[in-house]
């Protein structure tokens, strides 16, 4: 009722908002939620909610689309059935591929049925439902295939070896393999397939990323300033006052980030020296 009683005049001033009215909001919102439930009910009649008796298999999860890391880390992999195919067709004989769609894809009502039609015809291809925990696949996949994700980092952990598709900042570990020609992928996987993970690797990699990284809360303080503030509204006042009652509860988050935004510049410098 709120969103329906404000007044808004971004349509007319943002071009991001050009043409967008709270009738065509209500009814585009309306079919995105029928839209939804149809695409639902479908992956519950198709989808394979099994994880037993799947070995040995090669696992690639989906990525959300459209979002960065299709878009902007690999950009040459943005058509995610193309990249399926190859991938199924460069598998060793008795290996089969498991597909699993993103559970973060709901954000976008899904995929279109005929999507995961395409998906499913491929030959050696097994679509899973996104119900089905990702962990449980990474854990018993004799590879994990990932876009840029942090599938392939969660599978050294488990010592399975991976693919990415892209740039990374876990890809220095020596059981993560990237990608560089479409042709490379019957060898490359080969490759993966027979590499071992080495603990002392492992170790490393936590200890350069508890020296290098900082934690943030991001998701949660974003989701603080949003119920605070803007309520998903248009044309929302922000109270100075108030802003700065905001800063101020959360000045610990805020320091933290000061503190290692300082400490990093001094370690630049004595590097430098």
């Amino acid at each position: 009722m709120k969103y329906l009683l404000t007044p808004n005049s971004n349509s007319n001033s943002n071009y991001t908002y050009y043409g967008r009215t709270k009738f065509n909001v209500i009814t585009k919102t309306i079919g995105l939620f029928f839209k939804k439930k149809l695409r639902e009910n479908f992956m519950k009649d198709n989808l394979s909610f099994k994880t037993a008796n799947l070995e040995p298999f090669v696992y690639f999860p989906l990525s959300v689309d459209m979002e960065r890391n299709l878009l902007i880390n690999t950009p040459f992999y943005t058509n995610q059935i193309e990249t399926i195919r190859i991938i199924a067709k460069s598998l060793p004989i008795n290996y089969r591929l498991i597909v699993k769609e993103n559970p973060g894809q709901e954000l976008r009502e899904w995929r279109s049925s005929s999507y995961y039609k395409k998906i499913l015809m491929i030959p050696n291809v097994t679509l899973i439902h996104p119900s089905i925990r990702g962990r449980d696949l990474v854990k018993n996949a004799s590879l994990v295939i990932s876009s840029t994700g942090s599938s392939a980092l969660e599978a050294s952990f488990f010592r399975t070896p991976s693919i990415i598709l892209g740039d990374v900042f876990y890809s220095f570990l020596p059981s993560v393999h990237k990608i560089t020609k479409l042709e490379d992928f019957p060898s490359l996987i080969k490759t993966a397939l027979k590499t071992k993970i080495e603990m002392s690797d492992l170790n490393r990699f936590i200890d350069i990323t508890e020296k290098t990284f900082v934690e943030f809360p991001a998701f949660e303080f974003e989701a603080e300033f949003n119920s605070r503030f803007y309520h998903g509204l248009f044309d929302v006042e922000i109270n100075e006052d108030d802003l700065l009652d905001f800063l101020n509860k959360n000045e610990n988050i805020f320091q933290d980030l000061i503190n290692t935004h300082i400490e990093k510049i001094q370690q630049y410098y004595e590097q430098k020296l």
